[in-house]
Parts: structure tokens; C-alpha cells; sequence
């Protein structure tokens, strides 16, 4: 879940356990939870992933999660962003969710496993592989974390962000068009009148090994503030950035970005 996120420049923070409460996670959008284990008191939306219990399957191979036609945009503006994309794989355990909620995607149950022409489904069941409470929250009773994780398909990182941004109406303070090898992060720093934009560059990561980036030009950062921001400017090449501010969104580009660097928005309190 921390690479899905971060690859999509999802602002977030990691947080231990035992120091949730109800008055602390008042200040995000919303909650993710990788273990349905776990359980927390909040009045924030709630994304709960992850598999338990005895009638869990510990290994499911050759079966799928079929992306049906309720499941995409109408009126009702349903799972957006999964164009072109009909399955996704289940390789691991599932549960399917007891309780009540509107179902998205449908179980496909497992099937002979092989090569396509050989091998391919024959059944849909009625069990969604997605689930929408009558609270408004979202279960995904698989381990779709452990998957991107192990495979990183791009499908699974798709369901995730459509759940976040359709089902639980995540709104992103930040949008980049940073490439998913980029982390960006932004961060206020109120005692300093100021806004921080962090980036790595990631190009050079490679497994384990870690070599010379690959640098990247012009990457345009938008942020929602309610600040009136007054100068940009780039720690590590040490210039100003030219930005621009409008209806509660302030936008600057970095010409180029090597390993790491951090804009410093100041602005009027």
C-alpha cells in the first residue's frame, strides 16, 4: 500500500498503532488499513484490505477478479481509471466479505492455470471482490498490497486508487506530473511561514542496487493552500522558481530534478 500511494504522489503518513486516536486521524482525508485485524475509532472514511480468518484460503492460484460493466463510469460515476483493463489476478488468499454493501468486481473462481489458449475461465460468480458498506467505507477482503508488493501490476494499483478516489471521494491536495519513479511529498512548516516540496529522483534504484539518476526536467507541481504564497525557491540548485497562485492552488515547475531537492514556499501569514 506505501508504494501504491507513493507512486501516486497519494500525500500520506505511516502511523503506529498504538498512537491512533479518534482526534488525531480528524486531520486526514481518510484511513487505510492493511489487515482487517486491526480496528480504529474514527469518523474518517475507512479503506480496510487484507484477508483473514479460518475459511480463508491460504494460496488461491488461476483465479481472478472480473472488472464488470456496473463496475465502470455511468451515471453514477462508479470505479473510474480502469479502462482497457477487464481482470485482475488473485494469487494468494481471499475472504469473501460477510457483511452487507454494494459489490464491485465479481470472483472469478480458480481454473486450470496456463498458457491462455489452453486455459481460461468458464465461470463468474455472484461474490464481489470489492465491497462498499452502508457507512460509506471499502472492504477489499484480498491482500492487494501484498500482491503489488510481489508483482507490482499496475491493475491492482489501479483498484486501490479508484476505491480511494471514487468510492471514498479522496480529493489529492497534491498533483504532479512526476513520473512514478519521483516521490514527491509536501509538508507545512508554519513556524517558518512556509510550505516545503520535497522530491527524490528514484531512476537509479534498481532492486537492491542503487545508481547515478536519471535526471528529470520540468516537473509541474499544483498544491491546494489556503496561503498566499509569496516566493519559491530551490534548496540544493540554490534559485528561485518561478510560481503562480489561483483560487487556493499555487503551481510551480522544477527545471530539473538530479538526485534530491526541496522548494521552500514562503508565504504570508
Amino acid at each position: 500500500m506505501y508504494r501504491i500511494l507513493a507512486e501516486h504522489h497519494v500525500q500520506f503518513d505511516v502511523l503506529r498503532e498504538d498512537l491512533v486516536d479518534p482526534e488525531r486521524l480528524r486531520r486526514y482525508a481518510a484511513v487505510v488499513l492493511p489487515d482487517p485485524r486491526l480496528s480504529v475509532g474514527t469518523d474518517r472514511p475507512v479503506l480496510t484490505t487484507g484477508a483473514t480468518g479460518a475459511d480463508v484460503d491460504a494460496h488461491v492460484q488461476g483465479a481472478y477478479f472480473a472488472i464488470r460493466p456496473d463496475d465502470r463510469p455511468d451515471d453514477r460515476k462508479q470505479l473510474t481509471g480502469l479502462d482497457n483493463l477487464d481482470l485482475v489476478y488473485l494469487y494468494g488468499r481471499f475472504a469473501p466479505y460477510e457483511g452487507e454493501g454494494e459489490g464491485f468486481l465479481a470472483y472469478i473462481p480458480p481454473h486450470m492455470f496456463g498458457p491462455p489458449e489452453k486455459c481460461y475461465h468458464t465461470e463468474v460468480s455472484d461474490t464481489p471482490g470489492l465491497v462498499r458498506t452502508p457507512s460509506g467505507d471499502v472492504v477489499i477482503p484480498w491482500n492487494v498490497g501484498t500482491h503489488y508488493q510481489s508483482y507490482a501490476y499496475d491493475g491492482h494499483a489501479r483498484l486501490v486508487m479508484a476505491a480511494l478516489r471514487d468510492l471514498l471521494g479522496l480529493k489529492p491536495r497534491l498533483t504532479t506530473d512526476a513520473p512514478a519513479t519521483v516521490e514527491v511529498v509536501a509538508r507545512d512548516n508554519p513556524g517558518a511561514g512556509a510550505l516545503l516540496v520535497s522530491l527524490v529522483n528514484l531512476t537509479g534504484q534498481s532492486g537492491t542496487a542503487f545508481h547515478a539518476p536519471v535526471p528529470v526536467r520540468d516537473i509541474r507541481v499544483a498544491l491546494t493552500t489556503d496561503h498566499t504564497p509569496l516566493r519559491a525557491h530551490a534548496l540544493r540548485a540554490g534559485v528561485d522558481i518561478p510560481l503562480s497562485a489561483h483560487d487556493g492552488t499555487l503551481s510551480l515547475t522544477l527545471p530539473e530534478l538530479a538526485l534530491f531537492e526541496t522548494v521552500v514556499v514562503e508565504y504570508r501569514e
